[in-house]
């Protein structure tokens, strides 16, 4: 059973009713700087592929891939193979 008792910023938290842990509204979230992003984009504009981009930059592909795309070299640019399964390019078809 979950409960709101705590209050951080004014605002009512949720909290787990079995381990009783205060969760926040706006936890912040690991992300890169924006150079690396940019560095993507570099990456891909010199003709890597995205699944070398992202072993390159220790990321996962759908990372590189949302990268590229929101760059403005990579506007229209298709959804690489594996995105969304957990398999990377390469092993797309093992399994």
């Amino acid at each position: 059973m979950a409960g709101k008792r705590a209050y951080r910023n004014d605002m009512q938290c949720p909290r787990c009713g079995q381990c009783l842990y205060h969760f926040t509204w706006n936890a912040p979230r690991p992300h890169q700087p924006a150079k690396v992003e940019n560095l993507a984009a570099a990456m891909y504009a010199e003709g890597l592929g995205i699944a070398a981009i992202g072993r390159a930059l220790s990321v996962q592909l759908n990372t590189a891939y949302s990268w590229v795309k929101k760059s403005p070299l990579g506007r229209g640019l298709d959804a690489p193979a594996g995105a969304g399964t957990g398999r990377t390019a390469a092993g797309a078809g093992a399994g």
